[in-house]
């Protein structure tokens, strides 16, 4: 970016974002919680129950066809104990909040729904893809990797609120918020991509570094450095999910050598395409659930 006028625009946009509201009491709460491997169910339900809304969403997830419950479930302890588990909670609790405080109705270019879509598609994919990568956990923790597919879109949410009217330019130029071209008319008319903005917003929030760099880079397939696997996989998945999500009936993958960089072969894929194109309509009904306020 030569124009020194779009440089103090891109400049101007970013402090704009410090007026960005506070990360909900819960969420900080949450996010202490996540950083304690040792943090009990009985202490997380406490924590979780102090917002009636997030109590509602995690019991209804528990109770979707996508989990598949064999018995009604009512409260977040039996969500956490016989359907979910305490770290997919803590994952599905703290993106939900960090979604709550943003307006995003005023721009009518932006699907709620297929934010979610992409954010559940994402994390489902990832959570399947990771045990069959030969990496250890220092290169790809499963719960930062999960946690980063429910939350890699987080700025699109922070653009749209913040940038209502350019968003809505935007979306009239591409509907593919995960693609090259998406980034690029957000850089030509905002100044700034959601990945930036996102990655903004969590140091601002004081979410963890890892997700934070993963939340900035992922839409970058050329991107080394700290946390490189996660954030290769997780925009990987990100590309499939929105493929799923805009019903193509040929998934592919445009840069074969990240499947290299991750262990990974087109059989691992086409497995996982396989399971989660037999779940794409309870994802479907899930993504539903989440966008309704």
């Amino acid at each position: 970016m030569n124009n020194p006028a779009l440089k103090n625009e891109k400049s101007t946009r970013i402090r704009m974002l410090d007026d960005l509201p506070p990360l909900p009491k819960v969420a900080q709460l949450i996010l202490h919680e996540i950083s304690d491997e040792n943090v009990d169910i009985k202490k997380l339900s406490s924590v979780i129950e102090m917002e009636p809304s997030l109590v509602a969403r995690i019991v209804g997830l528990a109770n979707s066809a996508f989990f598949a419950p064999s018995e009604k479930i009512y409260t977040v302890a039996d969500a956490i104990i016989k359907i979910l588990g305490l770290n997919t909670v803590k994952s599905l609790s703290l993106s939900i909040l960090m979604a709550s405080p943003f307006n995003v109705n005023k721009c009518k270019g932006f699907k709620m729904d297929a934010y979610w879509y992409v954010a559940m598609m994402s994390a489902t994919i990832i959570r399947k893809l990771v045990p069959m990568m030969k990496m250890s956990k220092e290169e790809v923790d499963p719960v930062i990797a999960y946690t980063s597919g429910l939350l890699h879109n987080i700025g699109l949410l922070v653009l749209v609120h913040c940038f209502s009217d350019d968003m809505e330019k935007v979306f009239a130029h591409e509907s593919n918020f995960v693609s090259k071209g998406f980034l690029q008319k957000e850089e030509d008319i905002i100044g700034l991509t959601h990945p930036v903005a996102g990655a903004i917003l969590s140091r601002k929030w004081h979410v963890p570094e890892a997700m934070a760099i993963i939340i900035e880079n992922n839409q970058n397939p050329y991107f080394t450095g700290d946390f490189e696997k996660i954030t290769l996989l997780t925009g990987m998945a990100s590309k499939i999910a929105y493929q799923l999500y805009d019903k193509q009936n040929n998934v592919r993958i445009d840069d074969k050598s990240i499947l290299e960089k991750l262990s990974l072969d087109s059989s691992h894929i086409t497995r996982v395409i396989k399971d989660v194109v037999a779940q794409r309509e309870e994802i479907e009904t899930i993504s539903q659930f989440m966008a309704i306020p």
